[in-house]
């Protein structure tokens, strides 16, 4: 019968014969996830300084009246509180990318290695004067060589120091301290996020790249 062929191998089932053979599935490209993972170590070495600030003790340290400060003891990337009056005579105003507003840089009388970043909103704009601003600060403080180290702020800040130089014949040290207005450690939790969805990436990576290179082990072993 029919079925007795069948069974013996005498006749094959046309409907399968017909079907396309099953295609090899593709793994992910090994390069690709080398890539990934240097872009994303290459984007933590970007942000480490504003990384380290997140994590930042959130108390403020009192770093007193400006003119009895010495600047080589003040730790940079930390949050502080300090005293003194805005030098109105060599105020630089700027923006930034991504941020709203404007922001005003200017030295603390009594130093010549403290400044002070404010930033303002636009409706700040028409009424906040030089004259206006207070007599202390409490935010981030930062030396401008820390600050050069960071892609995302780099660019700026080389230009200010610049700026003074051409516009003041004032040379910003490396060394001199710009404390940041209104800087709190837990305000930039932006980057931390980016910070930890880049590191996803990477572990994510190096795991299938770890797994692809035990598998293509094991395939030329049982060679």
């Amino acid at each position: 019968s029919a079925e007795e062929k069948f069974f013996r191998g005498e006749k094959e089932d046309q409907d399968l014969v017909s079907l396309p053979a099953a295609k090899k599935r593709k793994g992910r490209n090994p390069w690709i996830m080398l890539v990934v993972i240097v872009i994303g170590c290459l984007l933590l070495y970007w942000l480490r300084v504003e990384l380290a600030y997140f994590f930042a003790s959130g108390a403020p340290m009192e770093l007193g009246d400006v003119a009895e400060l010495d600047v080589r003891n003040v730790a940079s990337n930390t949050y502080v509180h300090i005293e003194g009056i805005p030098n109105p005579t060599r105020v630089v105003k700027f923006t930034k990318r991504l941020s709203k507003g404007f922001y005003r840089l200017f030295p603390l009388v009594g130093s010549t290695n403290v400044y002070v970043q404010v930033h303002l909103q636009p409706e700040q704009a028409p009424v906040k004067k030089n004259s206006e601003l207070p007599g202390e600060f409490t935010g981030r403080a930062v030396r401008f060589q820390d600050l050069e180290k960071t892609g995302i702020t780099s660019a700026s800040y080389r230009n200010i120091r610049s700026f003074f130089l051409e516009k003041f014949e004032v040379s910003v040290p490396e060394g001199a301290v710009l404390i940041m207005d209104g800087d709190h450690p837990r305000s930039y939790w932006m980057v931390a996020l980016m910070a930890g969805v880049v590191i996803l990436f990477i572990v994510l990576n190096t795991v299938m790249l770890v797994s692809y290179v035990v598998r293509r082990v094991k395939m030329r072993e049982a060679r």
